[in-house]
């Protein structure tokens, strides 16, 4: 039998699973890893999957970022961007001033 451990690092590694995966439901999900012969159960699944998501950014928040950034580019499209600028986005983040 598979930790779910190993068995993420499986998934991971194989897009069939993950494309057999994205087509079990919640009810099924149990038989999905028995199956696969993965010793966990479904609550300790969906529970490992959370722990990896962890402090992940989301799909929205990484749209944000973008257009944020989109938005600050735009004006400076032309020319250079101004020293104070490029301050402001310097390490990674806006600084409010």
């Amino acid at each position: 039998m598979k930790t779910v451990e190993e068995f993420y690092k499986e998934i991971s590694d194989t897009k069939a699973l993950q494309d057999e995966l994205k087509n079990v439901s919640e009810e099924m999900l149990g038989a999905f890893l028995k199956k696969h012969e993965c010793e966990a159960s479904a609550e300790e699944f969906v529970e490992f999957l959370k722990a990896q998501s962890e402090g992940a950014i989301e799909d929205e928040d990484v749209e944000g970022m973008a257009k944020e950034f989109i938005d600050f580019v735009k004006p400076h499209k032309e020319g250079e961007i101004s020293d104070e600028d490029v301050g402001a986005v310097a390490g990674g983040g806006w600084i409010d001033n």
